[in-house]
């Protein structure tokens, strides 16, 4: 919950309790006012009262709930998953490694994404921008899978860059950016191989 929305939550709760305790004060005073004991009338009007603020109360965590489900509709949502897969040809074994990354669309409007790779929080560090197949739309609650080839990266530059990197991260062309973090040590050992 974002700060205003916590104080407000709070202003609604105090006056909820405020309500219930001037309820029962008035309700209990009433009745002591005439040396009577509390009537069924009374008592009635008690109930009442504290069972409809305990339905305003849950009215209002209802709309809350439902206010923060309407603006989550309108958010880029992104996931991403890290991975790593093989090339298989019949009969001739192991061809390629790749690394993979698989960018799921969890929202409800297709997006458009820019740059998908590893980075140290500085630069994109693999794979280089020339085999990058972006900017592609991603329709709304659909997958794409990316393949890096392992090779892609000379030797020397590879083991570099893997002793740099931290996280994978996806951007869309309208800025936002979602990063996983951190790199497993099983695709980082992959990448060395």
């Amino acid at each position: 919950m974002r700060k205003g929305e916590t104080m407000t939550a709070q202003c609604v709760t105090q006056w909820i309790v405020a309500s219930v305790e001037s309820i029962i004060v008035n309700t209990i005073e009433a009745a002591s006012d005439g040396g009577e004991s509390m009537g069924w009338d009374n008592v009635i009007t008690l109930i009442v009262a504290v069972a409809g603020v305990a339905i305003a109360f849950f009215g209002t965590v209802l709309a809350y709930f439902a206010h923060r489900r309407e603006i989550r509709r309108d958010e880029v949502r992104i996931r991403l998953k890290v991975g790593k897969a093989i090339k298989l040809v019949s009969g001739k074994g192991p061809v390629e490694n790749y690394l993979t990354i698989e960018v799921v669309n969890l929202g409800l409007f297709p997006v458009t994404i820019a740059n998908v790779g590893f980075s140290d929080g500085k630069e994109c560090l693999y794979p280089p921008p020339e085999i990058i197949e972006t900017p592609f739309r991603l329709p709304a609650r659909e997958a794409k899978t990316i393949y890096y080839p392992r090779s892609s990266a000379p030797d020397e530059a590879r083991v570099r860059i893997m002793g740099r990197m931290e996280y994978a991260f996806a951007e869309t062309q309208c800025g936002t950016r979602v990063e996983i973090r951190p790199i497993d040590r099983q695709i980082k050992e992959f990448l060395r191989q």
